[in-house]
């Protein structure tokens, strides 16, 4: 059975790619936090999926999940492009994939250490659960107005300040 792992990374790409490529299209047409939530959604619908023992579930599963997963993080990176000055963003960029990506390495840590104690048809439907609980911490508040939308409210170009 390792070997099918491959498979289902690979579906799990295409999932990702596919989501990669309409995700400019769906920025345009709704806010950047129902883009994450919706892939925060998705991720957990794939996630739970994941417990059914089906090949075909599972090959949906990984779909979905490679598909939610790139929303969370293009809606989080294209928000701190929109939202910081640009005499901020790189120092803003670099704080940002580090509290994307530390969690994941973190909890891809945990995981490892409970499958060995948790049956997975009890984790991955308790990791579901999770995970569509913070899909409408997206979706409570509304679009702060950030400091790039005060510089240019003041007339200047964006990150750069009159002398």
């Amino acid at each position: 059975m390792p070997a099918f792992a491959g498979v289902l990374h690979a579906v799990q790409g295409i999932g990702s790619v596919l989501s990669g490529l309409i995700a400019g299209a769906l920025l345009r047409r709704m806010p950047d936090r129902v883009f994450a939530a919706a892939g925060i959604l998705l991720f957990a619908g794939g996630v739970a999926l994941r417990a059914l023992p089906s090949v075909p579930a599972a090959s949906a599963a990984s779909a979905m999940i490679g598909a939610g997963l790139p929303c969370v993080l293009i809606a989080a990176m294209t928000a701190v492009q929109r939202e910081i000055p640009d005499a901020l963003l790189g120092r803003a960029a670099a704080t940002a994939n580090t509290l994307l990506f530390v969690p994941n390495a973190l909890t891809l840590a945990v995981g490892a250490g409970l499958v060995a104690l948790v049956d997975h048809r009890i984790l991955l439907p308790a990791a579901a659960a999770v995970a569509s609980a913070a899909a409408p911490g997206c979706l409570l508040t509304g679009r702060r107005v950030g400091a790039r939308d005060e510089v240019v409210r003041k007339g200047e170009r964006p990150g750069h300040r009159r002398s």
